[in-house]
């Protein structure tokens, strides 16, 4: 039996990272000119207004929001991220988010990447 480490490829740590630097291209991504243009206040705002799609409840679950490649929690988190301070926001399938951080994230992932984490 194999042992999974960090060095190997198609571990988590591939799979977030391949998540995160994906070039902003499709639907499931609010690049940076979205974030400004939506003249949101917080990343609630911006995700309500340029993709409200990535609310939607899937199965029993709604999407879970992770800062940073930090998980915060529930949707409800979106509220208290600056607008300002978004260098992209991303949405994970549940299948794929849940691979990454585990079974709660089985209704989606939104991943939002800051100005400093940039």
């Amino acid at each position: 039996m194999l042992a999974c480490t960090a060095s190997q490829p198609g571990t988590v740590e591939d799979l977030r990272a391949s998540a995160l630097a994906r070039p902003a291209i499709g639907t499931s991504v609010i690049g940076e000119s979205e974030v400004r243009a939506s003249m949101g206040a917080n990343a609630l705002d911006v995700v309500q207004r340029q993709r409200p799609t990535f609310l939607r409840r899937r199965g029993s679950n709604g999407p879970m929001v992770v800062l940073d490649n930090m998980p915060l929690g529930g949707v409800e988190m979106l509220k208290d991220i600056s607008a300002w301070s978004i260098a992209e926001i991303r949405y994970v399938d549940g299948v794929s988010a849940a691979l990454m951080y585990g079974a709660k994230y089985g209704g989606g992932a939104i991943l939002i990447r800051t100005i400093r984490a940039k």
